[in-house]
């Protein structure tokens, strides 16, 4: 269980949780390197287990990657606004912001660079995510389970690999206790505003 920060030290709650950011997009068994993120679709809110690649505190930004085919690309461009969650160790965060698709430029560049082989391999797939299938594949052309594959046709996927950035807005952190459970909201402005409220 993480520790619960003294009662009047709200400032020690936001570190805590962006440590805990921080840890999820580096670190592939932190709990909180995968968390459910929900948008607005056209039937109604639409859910998904999205992989964290980044939290940076100095701009407010958590971001994954995704295939730009996906249908949650037009969704995050008809309605940014989203909310993604996370747990672990006793604490729950919810995130909310802004949205946005980076579909070129040096930030996708240099997460294209970091995407491993094995991680590029997503992207290669032919069918746009969510497209109707005659029975069960994963899509993947032959030649990408082929441990004799040349390197760069890994590269072939690129053109639907795509970078979102959420701009948060609000953290909410509950941290669950058997002596009483302990929550503090995060509003975003001219630096973090915090205050603590009821769980």
């Amino acid at each position: 269980m993480a520790n619960l920060p003294a009662p009047d030290q709200l400032e020690s709650v936001l570190d805590q949780a962006w440590q805990q950011l921080a840890l999820g997009a580096s670190r592939r068994h932190s709990p909180f390197h995968q968390g459910v993120l929900a948008s607005i679709g056209e039937a109604g809110v639409d859910a998904r287990y999205v992989v964290l690649r980044g939290a940076e505190r100095s701009s407010h930004t958590l971001a994954f990657h995704t295939d730009r085919r996906s249908p949650k690309c037009e969704q995050l461009l008809r309605h940014p606004q989203v909310a993604w969650c996370f747990f672990g160790d006793g604490v729950q965060l919810r995130c909310s912001g802004l949205a946005a698709l980076l579909e070129a430029g040096d930030p996708l560049e240099s997460a294209w660079d970091r995407t491993t082989s094995f991680g590029r391999r997503c992207y290669r797939v032919e069918q746009a995510p969510g497209s109707r299938l005659d029975g069960p594949d994963s899509g993947l052309p032959a030649s990408a389970l082929d441990p004799n594959e040349p390197a760069e046709a890994a590269d072939s996927g690129r053109p639907n690999f795509a970078r979102v950035e959420v701009t948060l807005q609000q953290i909410d952190w509950l941290h669950l206790g058997h002596a009483g459970h302990r929550r503090a909201l995060f509003e975003a402005g001219d630096g973090w505003q915090g205050r603590w409220i009821q769980p």
